[in-house]
C-alpha cells in the first residue's frame, strides 16, 4: 500500500446521493445559506485586465531647496530610529487640510526650536489607503526640507511602531544658538 489517495471525481450518482443527504439540512441559527458556484464557470473566466498606467505611481517631485538635512551621528540616529530618545513635544496633523497642516507644522517647529527642544514627534497619519500614501504623509518630509524648517533640523526618521510607525516622524532639532 502506497498511502496515496486516488484522485476520483464525483459522478452523477454521487451528486444525486449528496442532494438527498443534504435535503433536510437547515443552517444554524444566525448563519446565511452558503452560496454554491459553478467551479467550471469560475475557471473559464479571465481576471480583468489592469492597465499598467493604473498601477504605475507618478514619481515624487524633488524637494525644492537642495539636499536633505544633514544626518545626525550614527549613535544619535540609531537611538532616534529605535525610539530610545525622549520625545519632548508632539503635533498631530490628523484631520487637517494640507494648508492647515503646513502652517501648523511650521509654527510647531519654530516654537519647539525657540524653546530649546531637541526631539519632537510629528504625527501625519497613514492616509486612507489605496495606491499612494496619504497627502500629509508624503508632504510633511518635503515641508521639513524647505526653508525655514530646514535650518532648524538635524535629521528626521520614521517613528517606532509604539509612537505611530509609518504614520509619524521623529524630528531631531538643532540646538538654538
Amino acid at each position: 500500500m502506497t498511502g496515496k489517495k486516488s484522485k476520483t471525481t464525483a459522478g452523477p450518482e454521487d451528486d444525486d446521493l449528496w442532494q438527498r443527504v443534504t435535503a433536510g439540512v437547515k443552517p444554524l441559527c444566525g448563519r446565511k445559506k452558503a452560496v454554491t458556484a459553478d467551479v467550471a464557470a469560475i475557471k473559464r473566466t479571465k481576471p480583468p485586465c489592469v492597465s499598467p498606467a493604473i498601477i504605475k505611481l507618478p514619481p515624487n517631485p524633488p524637494a525644492p531647496g537642495g539636499d536633505a538635512p544633514p544626518a545626525a551621528d550614527w549613535r544619535t540616529a540609531r537611538r532616534l530610529k529605535k525610539g530610545k530618545t525622549s520625545i519632548e513635544a508632539r503635533v498631530d496633523l490628523h484631520g487637517m487640510t494640507q494648508h492647515q497642516a503646513h502652517g501648523a507644522l511650521a509654527d510647531f517647529i519654530a516654537k519647539s526650536y525657540d524653546s530649546g527642544r531637541r526631539c519632537v514627534l510629528v504625527i501625519t497619519g497613514k492616509g486612507r489607503g489605496g495606491l499612494s500614501a496619504g497627502v500629509l504623509r508624503s508632504g510633511v518630509p518635503r515641508w521639513l526640507n524647505q526653508s525655514p524648517n530646514r535650518e532648524k533640523i538635524i535629521s528626521l526618521t520614521q517613528a517606532a511602531s509604539r509612537d505611530g510607525g509609518d504614520g509619524a516622524l521623529y524630528v531631531l532639532l538643532k540646538k538654538k544658538r
